[in-house]
């Protein structure tokens, strides 16, 4: 139910999660938890389009209540956070809001990374400061491809004024852990200039393609102050 494109969706749930497990001690909920970040991408692959038209059968509320139940088990305070984001999507989309259901799933999905660390590690006041990179980007990514999209009307300025109202708080969390001030360079770069629309709708998919080589460093980064963190 909450994706830029399937794929985008697919490798932010899993982007997501690899943050979340790196270097575990916790073997055991780890092996438990695997399956269930399965369902959970497979649910997106389903439920995503039915959400935005609003026509859910019997199966998909099974299959919302069969991926929100076993977190029952994992239960952590910092799963209201995704949840509350779900919530907003599902009530922008029966008001036939356009755009932001699909922003309030991505945003759903990025902050998923907090409860699932609590439940591989722990959550301190540097994991906390890599949540609010992870979460900034990807908030300020998915405005600039809303953006980017011909038939879209938003502003690039929108995505410039969110990028740089993100840098304030990633700047301040930086002191908590400096090295991931070296993330920020290349979407700055990106957000504050995001050049034209795309001439075609058909370009989507190539920007996709772009983005994702683009964030490598910042993923690279991220990992590297997990593995800092943890050690």
């Amino acid at each position: 139910m909450l994706r830029i494109t399937n794929t985008g969706a697919l490798s932010l749930i899993f982007t997501t999660f690899l943050f979340s497990a790196v270097l575990t001690s916790r073997f055991l909920i780890l092996a438990e938890l695997v399956p269930l970040v399965l369902l959970n991408a497979f649910s997106i692959e389903r439920l995503y389009a039915k959400l935005l038209s609003r026509k859910f059968s019997k199966f998909d509320y099974f299959l919302v209540v069969l991926n929100s139940f076993p977190y029952l088990f994992f239960f952590t305070l910092y799963l209201i956070i995704p949840l509350i984001f779900i919530i907003l999507a599902f009530i922008t989309s029966y008001l036939k809001i356009k755009i932001i259901p699909t922003l309030f799933g991505t945003y759903a999905i990025a902050s998923l990374y907090l409860p699932w660390t609590a439940i591989l590690y722990e959550v301190n006041i540097k994991v906390f400061s890599i949540f609010v990179l992870w979460f900034l980007y990807t908030l300020t990514q998915s405005l600039y491809v809303e953006y980017k999209i011909p038939y879209r009307k938003i502003s690039k300025n929108i995505v410039r004024l969110a990028w740089i109202i993100s840098l304030f708080f990633i700047v301040y969390f930086s002191l908590y852990i400096p090295i991931i001030l070296l993330g920020i360079i290349e979407p700055s770069i990106r957000f504050l200039n995001p050049g034209n629309k795309l001439s075609s709708a058909k370009d989507i998919k190539t920007l996709g393609r772009k983005m994702a080589r683009r964030s490598m460093v910042l993923m690279v980064v991220i990992i590297i102050c997990e593995i800092f963190i943890r050690y």
